[in-house]
């Protein structure tokens, strides 16, 4: 399985970049890395580049109400891809444990 790079910002330096999730299974079991780069410049490009994907994105905010960004995009599944994924859901139930 392919992991997704991924960043997440602390105060106005820190970058965290990489592909572990920080949680015990990424840290102990997986082979994933994941770089803390104190760089001011990095911090503001980073953060320039999440305000643009806020717009294009669906949030949830803490009372579950869904908020649109202003370019989000609704974009429907086709009826296959439907059933597929409704019977995927029914045959990995027995492996849920192991994902």
């Amino acid at each position: 399985m392919q992991s997704e790079n991924v960043w997440g910002l602390a105060g106005d330096t820190l970058s965290i970049v990489g592909s572990c999730n920080l949680d015990m299974r990424s840290v102990y079991l997986d082979t994933e890395m994941m770089l803390f780069i104190e760089c001011k410049e990095l911090n503001e490009t980073l953060r320039e580049h999440t305000e643009k994907l806020k717009l294009k994105s669906r949030q949830v905010a803490p009372d579950g109400t869904i908020i649109d960004g202003e370019n989000y995009q609704i974009i429907e599944q086709s009826v296959g891809k439907r059933i597929f994924y409704g019977i995927l859901r029914i045959l990995i139930i027995p492996f849920r444990h192991l994902l």
